[in-house]
């Protein structure tokens, strides 16, 4: 079955071409590709994802790797979903992931409205 946000001219790749292998163009793909996908409603800082892409191709970058989860994130369906879910939930966050800000766990979401704290 054919997906419509799968089809290849959606993809960043397609946009901008596949992330340069060398260390300096894939940086600024990476820099621009975040700025694109970005949230306008956070600042961009772009001296942090250029420091966060250099140590992802230091670490040694998996170009297949970042498309397949460009298409997992919205193959995964609605996420608002789990906020109906009601069981204990730990959510971890590895404060030496080059991949991902630890921020996340940093601060627990705001209990719902709805809930019963009881």
């Amino acid at each position: 079955m054919a997906l419509p946000w799968a089809e290849p001219t959606l993809t960043l790749s397609a946009h901008w071409g596949a992330p340069p292998k060398n260390r300096a163009g894939y940086i600024d793909w990476q820099v621009r590709s975040a700025r694109a996908v970005g949230s306008p409603e956070f600042e961009f800082d772009a001296a942090v994802r250029a420091d966060r892409a250099a140590r992802v191709y230091d670490r040694g970058r998996d170009d297949t790797g970042m498309m397949r989860q460009l298409v997992t994130v919205p193959a995964s369906g609605d996420r608002a979903q789990l906020r109906a879910l009601r069981v204990p939930t730990l959510v971890l966050h590895g404060a030496a992931d080059l991949m991902r800000d630890a921020s996340g766990g940093e601060r627990p979401p705001t209990p719902s409205p709805k809930r019963n704290s009881s």
